[in-house]
């Protein structure tokens, strides 16, 4: 009996290892950001019937610029970051000229069609303001950063907004302008 039993126990085995053989290891499907992955056998994950991915559109140059205070009691500076998308990251960081806490303050980029004697005629491109994270330390402000698409250093004819590159930017205090600096080109440029 006990012979039979293992008998029909061997016979049971090797049924099962002819059938194992002959089909495929186990697979399960993934879906993640809408293209379909299959898992077989616990390979690595491998792509199943997924559309091409789309093609990145650089509408604008990387480019990098800074504006430099150094004047009326200012120091410091605003860099300027585009990226090929046509936003603008601002970081700025100033050492000295905002003892006053309680002054009302004012970052203008300008185009100043006159020249600078006559700040009536000069034409605000953007007001950068509201982007601003006015923190006073020491008498200076501690370093900001922001990123805006309302304008750019040079891609205007994509239509990422007007162009600062080349401008002044003006800072205010209680309604007078006590600093200006050049928006000017540094480095970067390249297309991807």
């Amino acid at each position: 009996m006990k012979s039979t039993l293992i008998k029909l126990f061997r016979c049971t085995l090797v049924l099962v290892l002819i059938f194992s053989i002959g089909q495929s290891p186990v697979s399960s499907k993934y879906v993640f950001d809408g293209i379909e992955y299959e898992k077989v056998g616990g390979q690595v994950l491998q792509k199943r019937n997924s559309p091409k991915p789309k093609p990145v559109v650089s509408k604008c140059q990387c480019t990098q610029a800074i504006a430099e205070f150094d004047s009326d009691g200012i120091v410091g500076s605003v860099q300027f970051v585009q990226n090929p998308c046509g936003q603008t990251t601002l970081t700025g960081t100033f050492l000295s000229g905002f003892k006053n806490t309680a002054a009302d303050y004012k970052f203008e980029i300008v185009n100043p069609k006159a020249g600078d004697c006559n700040v009536g005629r000069n034409e605000t491109i953007a007001n950068i303001t509201p982007l601003i994270d006015f923190k006073f330390y020491k008498g200076g402000l501690k370093t900001w950063t922001a990123t805006t698409s309302n304008f750019s250093l040079n891609c205007n004819e994509k239509g990422a907004g007007p162009n600062v590159l080349n401008q002044r930017l003006y800072i205010y205090v209680n309604g007078d302008r006590t600093g200006s600096g050049t928006v000017k080109k540094r480095g970067g440029g390249h297309r991807r």
